[in-house]
């Protein structure tokens, strides 16, 4: 389609892919402008057999990372879940050093688990990593609790 994209973290994924589900794995960025025309190239890929559009819509959306033409390096296209999701897994990592951030990561796992809005494939992972970082303290409060 003649876009301009380039991958990010396509090297750290293939050498160290250990860490693939730390730094979000393997992202696709686009120029602000190439947004909509990328999009829907992404649209029309055939999705795998079995999944709903809706699954495929949102496995695109998260595969897609959009940075802004500038030089701020912030993500254009983020949603509330993703920042939650991301601040959780950052929280129940530092957390390992500083124990009062693992509540704080509990509660924004929580949080987001009960949201009505489904979580996409990567934000699963990165709340699942949270909950397994946090596991000790859940345990404890299971067993101070009942």
């Amino acid at each position: 389609e003649g876009i301009p994209a380039f991958l990010v973290d396509e090297s750290t994924a293939a050498i160290a892919w250990h860490y693939s589900l730390a730094i979000g794995g393997v992202k696709l960025q686009v120029m602000e402008g190439d947004v909509e025309t990328a999009r829907s190239v992404m649209e029309g890929m055939s999705a795998p057999a079995g999944a709903s559009e809706e699954e495929s819509r949102a496995e695109a959306n998260e595969e897609m990372a959009v940075r802004a033409d500038d030089d701020s390096g912030e993500d254009v296209f983020m949603s509330p879940a993703d920042k939650t999701a991301c601040r959780a897994q950052r929280a129940a990592l530092f957390g390992l050093f500083l124990p009062p951030l693992q509540l704080y990561a509990v509660y924004l796992a929580t949080r987001l688990l009960l949201e009505e809005r489904p979580l996409s494939g990567v934000n699963k992972r990165r709340i699942l990593t949270a909950l397994i970082l946090c596991s000790y303290l859940i345990i404890l409060c299971r067993l101070l609790l009942g």
